[in-house]
């Protein structure tokens, strides 16, 4: 079982590993690979409007964005 923490590219393999899954079947086979409590923050964030925004203007969400559409990882 996971620690929580993924990595860039255990995210982006969960990520097109689930191009034909809806939604709510990759956020709970994401959730099934997480402790406990790591599971309630997701749950948190994700009903959180505001905090997902700002988790999607991070770098990091906006790299992996970028590499799911088929483009070139940036340096850094």
């Amino acid at each position: 079982m996971s620690n929580g923490k993924f990595s860039f590219d255990e995210i982006l393999r969960m990520a097109k590993a689930s191009e034909n899954k809806k939604p709510d079947e990759v956020v709970e086979s994401i959730k099934s690979k997480l402790p406990d409590e790591k599971k309630e923050a997701l749950s948190k964030l994700l009903s959180d409007r505001n905090a997902m925004e700002q988790l999607l203007k991070s770098e990091q969400a906006q790299k992996l964005m970028e590499k799911l559409r088929g483009g070139k990882e940036s340096d850094g």
